[in-house]
């Protein structure tokens, strides 16, 4: 089955498709010319995109458990979303354990 049958599942779903677009929108802001600074805020426009996509793939990843834990969700949407959420949220909490 492709398409989610549960309120969480949509919800899922929807918070991937959010964590897209806002990857998309981080590489064209770096292919129209903006540039990081040495810190992560140093260029809010880079910031703000970023920090929505990793709460949005974190949104995905926690819904997505939830909605197949409780409501036997087994849409191949929010599978590959809950497996996208937690490869972010793992990656996000390992860059702030161990910065490099």
């Amino acid at each position: 089955m492709l398409v989610p049958f549960s309120v969480l599942g949509r919800w899922s779903a929807l918070a991937g498709v959010a964590f897209l677009v806002f990857i998309g929108l981080f590489a064209l802001l770096v292919a129209a010319g903006q540039r990081g600074g040495e810190e992560f805020f140093d260029n809010l426009w880079l910031t703000v995109p970023m920090l929505i996509a990793y709460f949005s793939a974190v949104a995905a990843f926690v819904l997505g458990a939830v909605a197949i834990a409780t409501a036997g969700e087994r849409s191949l949407i929010v599978i590959v979303a809950t497996i996208v959420g937690l490869l972010v949220t793992v990656f996000g909490i390992l860059e702030i354990a161990f910065p490099h």
